[in-house]
């Protein structure tokens, strides 16, 4: 639906999570700033919560990563 805002952000928390699992941990971030913007916009506090950790666990990862 156009306009659905709160859509919006579960699809982009979505695809954070998929670029996660594909170690496209750059990726995974930018999906995740989005959507916890979005969730901020709306006061959706479970969706900011949510991309926050999501955004830890790509962060974490990330710099796991470049240890190897």
């Amino acid at each position: 639906m156009i306009g659905d805002r709160f859509s919006e952000g579960t699809a982009l928390g979505n695809l954070g999570v998929a670029a996660i699992e594909l170690k496209e941990y750059q990726a995974a971030i930018d999906y995740s700033q989005q959507h916890r913007a979005i969730a901020q916009e709306i006061g959706d506090r479970a969706g900011v919560t949510r991309a926050t950790e999501n955004l830890a666990i790509a962060y974490e990862r990330l710099e796991l990563d470049g240890r190897s």
